[in-house]
């Protein structure tokens, strides 16, 4: 579970920094294996496929912004729908970018049975519940 303690915070607004508080990953693409999360593989230039992604969290959050919901953990994964500002966003879990250490979270659109991906915690506001480490 997320704590607000021994983690840093970064830099994506008061209300889901203080809610959040995500941690930050050193790892680059580059690095060794050791220095990558088990469950994460490089698909792409910047894009990561994380397996497997539990449902391990009761997050809610909403876009604060129009943001496309991507097929893995980066920017250079393929789109798979825009989202205009307050979807609703169920999450699952979150994992950090080892190439950019942002933080991404994994979970279903509201209002969907089954349109799932990412979304970079930049383009989220936190409403309640909590958002648990993959």
């Amino acid at each position: 579970m997320i704590r607000k303690t021994a983690i840093r915070t970064m830099a994506v607004g008061a209300v889901l920094a203080s809610a959040l508080a995500l941690p930050v990953a050193t790892a680059s693409a580059s690095t060794s294996s050791a220095a990558t999360p088990d469950t994460m593989k490089p698909a792409a230039s910047d894009c990561w496929s994380v397996s497997p992604t539990p449902n391990n969290s009761d997050g809610y959050l909403k876009t604060n912004g129009s943001f496309h919901l991507k097929s893995g953990v980066g920017a250079g994964c393929s789109n798979i729908n825009l989202y205009g500002s307050g979807t609703g966003f169920y999450a699952w879990c979150y994992v950090n970018n080892p190439s950019s250490g942002i933080s991404w979270v994994y979970g279903r659109i509201q209002g969907t049975s089954s349109t799932r991906g990412w979304f970079s915690i930049d383009s989220l506001n936190f409403v309640s519940g909590s958002v648990n480490y993959c």
